[in-house]
């Protein structure tokens, strides 16, 4: 996870709730607050503007070409100083007091994925960048169970930045002493653009003169549901992807084989994935990843064979079978 969140170690994210405002612990907190000032509206043209001026730079540093380009389309002071915490490619686009700890929304126009990030100013620290590598490393994933339910399945899943655009890019929860902020991610297979395979919940928690507490781990929702235990049954909505993991070990010979569905018109097999364990030891395992479609309403039973291929006329060494219901 460490080397996929460098690439987002300056975007920096938040929103918040109606909190009544503390001016005179704001002014405590931090001598750099920031305010609606700061607030900057580019214009249609000032993209077009950076790239005429900026591209090629010659001798000129990029983040140094860009803010003298803001400078020269209207920025005020102000605008300019929230552009420098940003490492000087992205400007505030809103801004939203919501009590001691307030919300600042970025653009980052010249970003090749996410262009938008909030961040929770004016408190203590002055600036704190949620989707930052050093927040991120500390959310106790593995420990949640649904997390390691879909880590089990996928081992290269890892946290990502959630949708940064609207105001709603975090949502506040009122609690009793604390301002408490809300911040949703993405987990996904590996990569940017890689496969969507559920969401995390966090909570970012601020005493009451602004001063950051600890985040939280909230909640973790799977987008693909995992299966692993025959004896459960396997309840999935029509036209979702559902895999099932079973141990297994390639190197003896043995394989999980699928045998056709009591009701085919239910579940569809799209792939069989095998993952080793990974220890590097010769002969150490792994598992057997399994994944299907629902494609239509009804009940169904999949049943899996643990069976060394080329022996035809051995029984299998292991077999489940799964009763499937979607709707």
């Amino acid at each position: 996870m460490k080397k996929l969140f460098f690439t987002f170690i300056i975007l920096l994210c938040s929103c918040a709730g109606s909190v009544q405002v503390n001016h005179e612990a704001k002014q405590n907190a931090t001598s750099h607050d920031i305010s609606p000032e700061a607030v900057w509206h580019s214009g249609g043209s000032f993209r077009e503007r950076v790239i005429e001026r900026c591209s090629p730079l010659g001798g000129q540093d990029f983040g140094e070409c860009f803010i003298a380009v803001m400078k020269d389309s209207g920025a005020s002071p102000s605008a300019i100083a929230f552009t420098k915490l940003t490492g000087n490619t992205g400007y505030l686009r809103n801004f939203r007091e919501t009590g001691v700890v307030d919300i600042a929304y970025v653009h980052y126009p010249f970003r090749a994925n996410e262009n938008y990030g909030c961040f929770l100013v004016n408190g203590d620290p002055p600036v704190i960048d949620v989707d930052a590598y050093d927040i991120v490393q500390k959310i106790e994933l593995k420990k949640n169970k649904q997390y390691a339910e879909i880590f089990f399945a996928f081992p290269e899943a890892s946290i990502w930045p959630g949708d940064r655009f609207g105001d709603y890019c975090v949502q506040p929860d009122a609690q009793k002493g604390i301002q408490r902020f809300i911040v949703s991610y993405r987990i996904l297979n590996n990569c940017h653009a890689c496969e969507l395979l559920g969401s995390a919940k966090v909570a970012f928690d601020f005493d009451s003169a602004g001063k950051f507490l600890d985040t939280e781990l909230l909640h973790v929702e799977a987008v693909v549901k995992v299966f692993n235990d025959p004896e459960k049954p396997v309840s999935v909505a029509v036209g979702s992807m559902f895999v099932i993991v079973l141990q297994s070990n390639r190197t003896t010979g043995y394989r999980w084989e699928y045998y056709n569905p009591k009701n085919a018109s239910v579940v569809k097999l799209m792939g069989i994935e095998y993952r080793a364990s990974g220890t590097g030891f010769l002969g150490s395992g792994g598992r057997e990843v399994l994944m299907f479609e629902a494609v239509g309403k009804g009940k169904s039973e999949i049943t899996l064979n643990y069976a060394r291929p080329w022996e035809k006329d051995v029984p299998p060494a292991k077999s489940v079978s799964f009763k499937v219901n979607a709707d």
